[in-house]
């Protein structure tokens, strides 16, 4: 990574980041090398060719090959000579050519299950006993059972409700139960009710923003100008200044009691991750770590008492420092490039950035990283509910531009979200839906 990065924006650190990673299109990432040169990426099967695009049985992921990907799930078998998934051929003499059993006659093959449902023309997926075609139900969108509610399908995907047009990109968005909330460009901090409505401006005057949290009173947020800034959710647009003088701050996260963020300084090895109360410290944060286990701190997390942050130095890893401060300690190691970090329940999920980006997962009690999906195009931001892993491609990818995706986080299977849409930030979710800002300027929702 070169000296003088600016971080400021995730999508022109996306871009710096895509010169580092030139690799085939559908590469698996896998960890970068301890002397900080770009990881080396291995090809992901039958990668230039979509399932979707041959008979059988679809993959349902994301230009990767069926095969190479172990995505075969239940009865189903990898044809290798099509790199499909396929329904396995009867074995046994009564299989064999020239045998002229009836199929269903004593000796010959067992019949099929009786909820095995009708045979469906190609393109057809068998939901509740009947043929659907999953690229345009609204009831059964890009998968059996993923309902778009009041929306429309197209490609598979639930069209998106746009929630606002006052995004200026780049910047980060949070959620409660009432609204969205989302740093700008130009310095503002605005919101907008989930259920859809006027936007509102809650602080202006800002440097360009990136980190946001919000708590029950106020929304703190990250102010390019060296700023770590509180605002009330009323909207008296009363800015107060926790800190000031950060270098290069930018991401934010918040607990009961404190603020926490990272700055990622001048260039390598000069991040720092800090803290202040969420009532003050008198413009003297404290320093939680700091040094070259701070490189390019773009993931930050507050969890059980310890503070975790990404870092692209020694092959990639996750540290963590107690929210009190003392010595840190390496969470997860040989990573390649974590972005972004989340965590549910006993998991957290991580985003590795590159042309052939892996979602994985690290249990809570630290340990090796597993890849739950790969070859995703340059993914940045990403979050989960405990269930689910959500993600947005700063380059929508495969032929139906796919720019937000979802997977089971046991059952991995990519299902699109959103397609046809300008690249994609920040993302959210709640009970019910993915909230999410895109480059053209809108703040958005869908379906999860």
């Amino acid at each position: 990574m070169g000296q003088g990065m600016n971080p400021s924006s995730a999508f022109s650190s996306a871009a710096l980041l895509a010169a580092f990673l030139a690799a085939p299109a559908c590469a698996q990432s896998v960890p970068g090398n301890s002397d900080g040169t770009p990881p080396v990426n291995t090809g992901g099967g039958d990668a230039g060719k979509s399932p979707s695009q041959d008979s059988g049985f679809s993959c349902g992921h994301i230009d990767q090959g069926c095969c190479s990907g172990a995505y075969c799930m239940g009865s189903l078998t990898c044809d290798t000579s099509i790199d499909l998934c396929v329904m396995p051929q009867p074995a046994g003499p009564d299989a064999s050519p020239g045998n002229d059993a009836a199929p269903w006659e004593e000796g010959g093959m067992q019949p099929p299950p009786a909820d095995a449902g009708p045979t469906c023309a190609t393109g057809l997926s068998v939901c509740s006993g009947q043929c659907i075609d999953t690229t345009s139900n609204p009831s059964n969108c890009g998968s059996c059972g993923h309902s778009c509610g009041t929306m429309t399908c197209t490609m598979g995907a639930c069209d998106s409700i746009v929630l606002s047009t006052q995004f200026n990109p780049p910047g980060r968005l949070a959620i409660d139960s009432s609204n969205v909330y989302w740093t700008n460009i130009d310095g503002s901090i605005k919101s907008v009710p989930i259920a859809g409505g006027t936007t509102a401006t809650l602080a202006q005057g800002l440097g360009s923003g990136m980190g946001i949290a919000v708590d029950s009173q106020n929304v703190y947020a990250v102010s390019q100008d060296g700023r770590i800034v509180s605002a009330p959710l009323s909207g008296s647009m009363a800015v107060t200044a926790l800190a000031a003088s950060q270098p290069n701050p930018y991401a934010l996260t918040i607990d009961s009691t404190n603020v926490y963020w990272s700055t990622t300084g001048s260039g390598a090895g000069n991040g720092t991750i800090m803290s202040c109360a969420k009532t003050g410290c008198n413009q003297a944060p404290t320093t939680l770590a700091s040094g070259i286990h701070v490189q390019y701190p773009y993931g930050l997390l507050v969890n059980g008492g310890n503070v975790y942050w990404t870092s692209f130095n020694f092959g990639g890893e996750i540290n963590k420092v107690p929210t009190t401060g003392g010595s840190f300690t390496t969470f997860s190691s040989g990573l390649g490039y974590p972005y972004e970090i989340s965590s549910a329940g006993s998991i957290m999920m991580v985003v590795l950035y590159g042309q052939g980006g892996v979602i994985a997962t690290v249990p809570m009690s630290g340990g090796t990283a597993s890849n739950i999906v790969g070859g995703q195009s340059f993914p940045t931001e990403g979050t989960t509910d405990g269930v689910s892993a959500y993600w947005t491609l700063t380059i929508p990818n495969n032929e139906q531009g796919a720019t937000l995706v979802k997977s089971s986080l046991t059952t991995p299977m990519p299902q699109i979200l959103a397609v046809n849409v300008q690249p994609a930030g920040s993302v959210a979710v709640d009970s019910t839906s993915v909230y999410w800002l895109t480059n053209d300027g809108t703040v958005r929702k869908t379906p999860k």
